[in-house]
């Protein structure tokens, strides 16, 4: 997408994006991304004879870049609007769509990452046979302990996106939520192996409730440092 991965700038969606406690921005821009990809190839022609304009006037590369991302909003916002004209614009249905598929590929990420935190803890483990516990091996070992971390960082993201999502008010939502939290319950199932996964698992865990309760002492103006 020409603009920038995060960015909104539909003005509907920046308007839905930003009332308190909204929707997830993440699942927004997935909306805009599947509208943008039309709009590049509507307007093709137009975007690649205004770059050999710009070529062909030397304009200084920021600017050049500025007036891409202009025509491109502009363009992008008249598209939604003739679609929302048509009854295809924003709507909790289709939020929820998007954020079911959107999820689904967060939960996959999420489980890849925690095969790689098990992995690399089972050879760190056989490197460190004299340990004692996980936290110990993640003591001696750095990069066992910013995995460990990651996925405490991302099971409470997953959990906190779900928990958002269950309370849309749209039938669908609490259903699919449910769906999302059973196929990232089963996907961790199938990973613990042995005992030696469970507690890597177990101390993953921990540290997320460490993490969730660092974070609420911090809104409180409270500070709890994790280590």
């Amino acid at each position: 997408m020409m603009i920038g991965v995060r960015d909104l700038v539909i003005d509907e969606l920046r308007a839905v994006a930003a009332v308190p406690n909204g929707l997830d921005r993440n699942v927004l821009v997935r909306i805009q991304d599947s509208i943008a990809a039309d709009v590049i190839y509507l307007y093709r022609e137009q975007l690649e004879q205004m770059m050999r304009r710009q070529e062909v006037a030397g304009l200084p590369a920021a600017i050049a870049k500025q007036e891409r991302q202009d025509f491109f909003a502009e363009r992008l916002n008249l598209e939604y609007r003739n679609r929302a004209a048509n009854g295809q614009g924003f709507s909790l249905p289709l939020y929820v769509e998007s954020a079911k598929n959107f999820y689904h590929l967060e939960i996959r990420r999420h489980l890849q990452q925690v095969q790689d935190y098990l992995v690399h803890g089972r050879a760190v483990n056989e490197l460190n046979a004299g340990a004692e516990s996980i936290r110990e091996l993640r003591a001696r070992d750095p990069s066992l302990n910013a995995l460990a971390h990651k996925v405490a960082g991302g099971l409470n993201a997953i959990n906190e996106t779900l928990e958002r999502l269950s309370r849309v008010q749209t039938g669908a939502a609490a259903q699919v939520s449910r769906e999302l939290r059973r196929e990232m319950r089963d996907g961790l199932v199938e990973l613990q192996e042995d005992q030696f996964a469970n507690s890597l698992l177990s101390e993953a865990q921990m540290l997320a409730g460490v993490q969730r309760m660092s974070n609420e002492l911090e809104e409180g103006g409270n500070s709890l440092k994790v280590r």
